[in-house]
């Protein structure tokens, strides 16, 4: 009667966080609902985007928004503003590399006669 009770405790419990977790471990799905499409997510508070595509588990493709004070939220992978996101993101990291590795190159030296 016990475990019956736990378990049920835990369901209350998890069904009660909502989409603010985004993630709940032990289900087969990562995302039980995704935000609103209307609610757009500025690039300069994305920390990072997880992408999952359907799988035997899931039949759904998902994606989590990472937010850069720990907030995840669930969102259509299919939404066009989360797209653009991705590719912003992406960009902005590749262009941080690009700087990283011209700083570090070194340089060549002429000898002056």
């Amino acid at each position: 009667m016990n475990a019956i009770f736990t378990v049920s405790l835990l369901i209350i419990a998890i069904a009660a966080m909502g989409t603010e977790s985004a993630t709940i471990p032990g289900l087969r799905c990562k995302c039980i609902k995704n935000a609103p499409s209307n609610e757009i997510i500025p690039e300069k508070y994305v920390k990072k985007i997880d992408r999952f595509p359907a799988s035997p588990l899931c039949n759904k493709e998902e994606a989590i928004i990472h937010g850069i004070k720990g907030k995840q939220r669930c969102v259509d992978p299919t939404a066009k503003w989360v797209k653009n996101l991705e590719k912003a993101i992406q960009l902005k990291a590749a262009a941080a590399v690009n700087r990283s590795n011209t700083l570090f190159t070194p340089e060549t030296t002429t000898a002056h006669n």
